[in-house]
């Protein structure tokens, strides 16, 4: 007669063992993805963010502190291809998922701009989607449609953008907030796709295809003269 008593506990550690290796070999990306939140100032206090053609602060109001992003522009100047600037952050790099951060602008025409960059290559090369706050209250109708931008540079800048296919690479905000209001820049990037919320809308404000064929690269904060208290970065597979 076969002892059952003596065997069962034999089968249950094989059961065990083979879940143990079933569980070993599931793919990673099965399992929660790493989210990141970022702490500006500390990060600023420690020395960890890279700025290039940037000047980056401390600022506080009651008790929320946040770095301000700042580039000195002459009286009248414009932003162009010579005042890009970047601020690295000390993050894996970046392929595919959200980037979120809160942040606000200020009142000042064609002088704050609040961007994230990411798939970056180096200082010049990089997809970049980027808010102009002086822009999402404006009664004007041609500069109100101009408030959340991408583009894909060196290659594809606003300018040319806006001269051979104007009105796809940036659009309005459907409910804007005031331009010295903060706000919350929702990036999210799967494949090709790059989808853009505002303050969590349901519906994304600007919806666009990748204009390069870049799939992994760097992240870091773009535009000038605004205020950023976090940014969170969930990465998925």
């Amino acid at each position: 007669m076969i002892n059952l008593r003596c065997q069962i506990p034999h089968v249950l550690t094989g059961l065990r063992c083979s879940l143990l290796v079933a569980l070993l070999n599931v793919p990673t990306c099965l399992f929660a993805q790493p989210d990141v939140t970022l702490n500006l100032v500390e990060l600023q206090q420690q020395g960890k963010l890279a700025a290039s053609n940037r000047d980056v602060s401390i600022g506080q109001e009651g008790g929320r502190r946040f770095i301000k992003i700042e580039k000195q522009l002459r009286p009248g100047q414009i932003p162009g291809k010579d005042e890009r600037g970047i601020v690295w952050l000390p993050v894996e790099k970046f392929s595919r998922g959200t980037i979120e951060l809160v942040a606000r602008g200020r009142d000042m025409l064609q002088g704050s701009f609040v961007g994230v960059a990411f798939h970056a290559q180096n200082d010049s090369t990089f997809d970049d989607v980027y808010c102009r706050p002086f822009n999402f209250r404006t009664s004007d109708p041609v500069r109100r449609i101009h408030a959340v931008q991408y583009v894909s540079v060196p290659q594809f800048d606003w300018q040319r953008l806006r001269a051979e296919q104007n009105g796809t690479y940036e659009k309005g905000v459907a409910n804007p907030p005031a331009a010295t209001d903060w706000f919350t820049l929702t990036v999210t990037v799967v494949g090709d796709s790059i989808n853009v919320y505002i303050n969590h809308e349901p519906t994304p404000t600007l919806a666009v295809k990748k204009l390069n064929q870049h799939t992994t690269g760097r992240i870091g904060l773009t535009g000038l003269n605004y205020d950023i208290e976090r940014i969170r970065i969930r990465y998925e597979h």
